[in-house]
């Protein structure tokens, strides 16, 4: 058991030194000065209370904002998400609102949502992210280095805590063990 322990403290301190420096074994695996087209894909329902900070974070990254268009596919909502996302479309040209209706998706839930807002996505690089998260300002360029030559894929985590309230140490350990 405390062999076990050992090596998964090993790997999690490998891992956090790997997220700290974008290193493996000395080797940069992020390409320099990389800024592709990107296309941010947020599925929304039912998220008025949620969607607007949401939305506040996204154009806040410090990330070319001719280089980014925000997909918002409106899960047919039935509350105020709506003219929230609305307000920031009219306000915000690289922010897209869709509403989706039932019958319009092809695959059922918030896969479906996601789904038809990639068929619209015209981003090099596609990022997800849902309506009651919020992004740091450095979230798509952080992610964005985490790419190449053998890299197609790249996940982040999410830190779980009550909206005014500091994580705790278990969801933390949570967030960790998600990613």
């Amino acid at each position: 058991m405390i062999f076990f322990l050992i090596i998964l403290v090993g790997l999690y301190c490998g891992f956090i030194l790997f997220l700290l420096t974008g290193t493996i074994l000395g080797r940069k695996i992020r390409h320099a000065g990389w800024q592709p087209h990107i296309s941010i894909i947020v599925a929304a329902r039912n998220e008025g209370e949620t969607i607007d900070a949401c939305l506040n974070s996204l154009i806040n990254l410090s990330y070319p904002k001719n280089k980014i268009e925000i997909i918002i596919m409106n899960d047919h909502s039935d509350d105020q998400s709506g003219k929230i996302i609305e307000k920031y479309a009219q306000k915000y040209n690289h922010i897209q609102h869709y509403f989706l209706d039932k019958e319009e998706k092809a695959l059922p839930g918030k896969a479906g949502a996601v789904q038809a807002g990639i068929e619209k996505s015209k981003g090099e690089i596609i990022f997800l992210t849902d309506a009651d998260c919020r992004v740091s300002p450095t979230w798509v360029q952080t992610l964005l280095n985490k790419f190449s030559s053998s890299v197609g894929l790249v996940g982040g985590f999410t830190l779980l805590h009550e909206k005014g309230q500091a994580a705790s140490f278990w969801q933390k350990t949570q967030a960790l063990d998600w990613l």
